[in-house]
């Protein structure tokens, strides 16, 4: 049965490749033209392409945005005053930071999204959750959250008796994390964090002091931060290692994702690959002309959700190099198109991504 929120649909998370193809391409037009019709900027660059909506085109045909465009342009789909919670990127240095406006209709939908895609990977039960993490992550202004303060929320509905593994100071909180364990007394249990703070605020301290724990019944789910680590030469085969090593922790699944699409995001699977799911889809585009990619062949990621009505942010050329490896044919049996992802552009070909502002293909 469809999951439906207002006009917009939500498929399950368990549907085959052949209702996604049937299905998706509808859905994706109806968010374009809601967009078009709802937000003045979006309007204007859709005019400024010449793209006039009619019929159902094929989603790799419809014209996508710069995701930095939410750097410069105020962007909203619906009346300002129904806005509650704006979300923000964690930025990179000299940049402004992105945001994204949420009304109650998207901010459910995200979080209906979240829960069916990350349980395809951790099953449905709701498992006490240990966030590696700190409490002072989630403060800020009122109504703003950072993306990494985003998350924290998103995974802590998800999970019960959420407890946090760092204090304040960004140190383990070894007193808490015993008593986490003991009450989950040997069941599974689920962990969330941001991958950079994981890796430098307690793998790093966990190894300099010569402290372990046993995770070995918890699955982990984490993602951000990661160019900063590849920085430190950290791959994820390492962070895996490491994890082994400290925690007896074997189930460990990054994801890809941003704030401008949170909510569907793309989880890792067993063989290392990176799924669309029910609620998004990948290209994979060349920098020179914004063609499509062969499988195998490296070039800027998109992305497309269908998630956000609240704001224009269903369909967005990324900042980031990724590979389209294949679809339907993932060796974890995973339905959909899978990938994987090099890193973040160079500035030069970030500069010429975001002087696009929108792309499409006139």
């Amino acid at each position: 049965m469809v999951l439906r929120n207002d006009e917009f649909p939500l498929p399950p998370a368990a549907l085959d490749a052949a209702w996604k193809r049937a299905h998706f391409a509808g859905a994706m037009n109806t968010l374009t033209r809601h967009h078009r019709r709802q937000c003045q900027p979006y309007r204007n660059l859709l005019s400024t392409l010449g793209f006039e909506p009619s019929g159902d085109a094929d989603p790799s045909a419809l014209p996508f945005l710069a995701a930095g465009v939410f750097r410069d342009t105020s962007m909203v789909s619906v009346p300002v005053g129904d806005v509650r919670r704006t979300l923000t990127s964690s930025g990179t240095t000299g940049r402004p930071l992105a945001q994204v406006h949420l009304d109650l209709t998207t901010s459910a939908r995200q979080m209906l999204a979240l829960d069916l895609v990350v349980a395809a990977f951790t099953g449905h039960a709701r498992l006490p959750l240990l966030i590696l993490d700190a409490p002072a992550a989630l403060t800020g202004a009122s109504g703003i959250y950072a993306g990494r303060a985003a998350g924290i929320q998103g995974f802590s509905a998800l999970g019960r008796r959420p407890t946090f593994a760092l204090t304040d100071a960004m140190e383990p909180d070894v007193e808490a994390i015993e008593r986490f364990l003991e009450s989950a007394a040997g069941g599974p249990f689920l962990l969330y964090g941001f991958t950079f703070v994981i890796w430098t605020h307690f793998y790093e301290t966990l190894a300099a002091r010569g402290l372990r724990f046993d995770f070995s019944q918890g699955i982990l789910v984490h993602g951000g931060g990661w160019k900063r680590l590849i920085e430190r030469s950290v791959s994820d085969t390492e962070f895996r290692r490491k994890s082994l090593e400290l925690l007896s922790l074997s189930r460990v699944h990054n994801y890809y994702g941003m704030v401008e699409q949170a909510g569907s995001i793309y989880m890792q699977c067993e063989a290392g690959f990176f799924h669309s799911s029910n609620f998004s889809e990948l290209f994979v585009r060349r920098g020179s002309d914004f063609g499509l990619c062969e499988p195998g062949e490296p070039g800027i990621i998109q992305t497309m959700s269908l998630v956000p009505t609240s704001y224009p942010g269903h369909n967005l050329l990324t900042e980031d190099e990724g590979v389209l490896v294949g679809e339907d044919d993932c060796s974890c049996t995973r339905p959909g198109r899978y990938f994987l992802v090099r890193g973040r552009l160079r500035e030069a070909e970030l500069k010429g991504c975001g002087d696009v502002g929108a792309a499409g293909h006139a």
